[in-house]
């Protein structure tokens, strides 16, 4: 009995390793290797799903590619940070416009007295090229969808067609996406912010007050 699992073993073992056998991986850096570009290829060539979290999104072609891959049907879910998402550089509210959905993360901390909140610091976004395929990508890395990101920053992404690892972050997005907002709260908290006057200033004000109690 003994031998015959051990005869067979490697076998059960490869039929669920086949998968993950022929993936493909592959690096990208930024500047030199435009990853903005790399990014709206991904984009481009997708025609089912697109789910997106990431920390900043200011770069207008990104924006425009996932409008574009809207308007031919392809499903979209992009989660941001609040900062993102209140942000007058950031295009969030354009790609909601478009009819793409958008998620805000805002999370208390859970640390008592703390002046700072988590962030929603991910890059990730997972690629479903076609339906009922499998035909799945995963873009991560410190790559943030911005022109500072692709032209001067130093940057890394990693594009990979692993199984597993699709697995894991597509996972993840939809944990991130219960600790989410909806946009529509974002907007008000802008206006409200506008009518009171609040600013960054007022912003590094408070953080200067709190720094100061604790000394």
């Amino acid at each position: 009995m003994n031998k015959k699992v051990l005869t067979f073993s490697p076998f059960f073992l490869l039929f669920f390793s086949l998968q993950n056998l022929y993936s493909h991986s592959v690096a990208y850096f930024s500047p030199e290797d435009n990853i903005r570009d790399r990014l709206i290829e991904m984009i481009d060539k997708t025609n089912y799903k697109i789910k997106a979290a990431v920390y900043m999104l200011t770069e207008k072609q990104i924006a425009q590619a996932l409008i574009k891959a809207k308007k031919r049907g392809v499903k979209i879910k992009i989660i941001t940070d609040v900062s993102c998402a209140e942000s007058n550089y950031g295009k969030i509210g354009l790609l909601k416009e478009n009819g793409i959905k958008i998620f805000v993360f805002k999370q208390k901390s859970s640390e008592k007295n703390s002046y700072f909140n988590p962030l929603m610091h991910n890059k990730f976004a997972v690629f479903e090229l076609e339906r009922n395929s499998n035909q799945n990508w995963t873009w991560t890395g410190s790559f943030n969808w911005t022109r500072s990101a692709n032209q001067i920053n130093q940057e890394n992404v990693i594009l990979t067609s692993n199984h597993k690892i699709f697995a894991c972050y597509k996972a993840k997005f939809k944990a991130l996406k219960r600790c989410c907002i909806s946009k529509e709260y974002s907007n008000k908290q802008s206006e409200n912010n506008a009518r009171t006057g609040e600013s960054w200033n007022d912003k590094i004000t408070e953080f200067l007050k709190f720094v100061r109690k604790q000394f």
